[in-house]
């Protein structure tokens, strides 16, 4: 597939009504944040695991209740924003992207934490409120 605005380095498709994120979102290869907050979004294609340099993944307000196991092959993600979803678990894979430093998971439906959080070593903020947790 042809790469459309190759240096594109931000893109905000906030307050829509997008459903997925589609295989095409692996096409741009420098991009360093990606807002996709206030839609109806239930799908996140694995291709996403293309966006090498990401560092912001802004996913609030949507109706996600998983995310594709490539998302821990994001080996520059800073900040991963999931507020307002319907995630059930944070789910083992997001432990495994080592380079967060800001994880915001307030207000789904979480009721488990697993140990392996404790493999975000570089985590500063964990937004954890509103959630359904033992």
């Amino acid at each position: 597939e042809a790469q459309l605005y190759p240096s594109l380095t931000r893109i905000d498709l906030g307050d829509n009504i997008i459903s997925e994120l589609p295989k095409s979102i692996g096409n741009h290869p420098n991009l360093l944040d990606l807002s996709v907050a206030h839609n109806q979004l239930t799908y996140v294609h694995p291709k996403i695991e293309q966006l090498f340099v990401l560092q912001k993944l802004q996913l609030p307000f949507n109706k996600l209740e998983t995310l594709p196991h490539s998302m821990s092959n994001l080996r520059n993600l800073k900040l991963l924003n999931l507020t307002e979803n319907r995630l059930e678990t944070l789910e083992l894979h997001i432990c495994k992207i080592t380079t967060l430093t800001d994880l915001r998971v307030s207000h789904n439906r979480i009721h488990t934490v697993y140990q392996e959080v404790g493999l975000l070593v570089d985590l500063q903020r964990g937004d954890f409120d509103g959630n359904k947790l033992l």
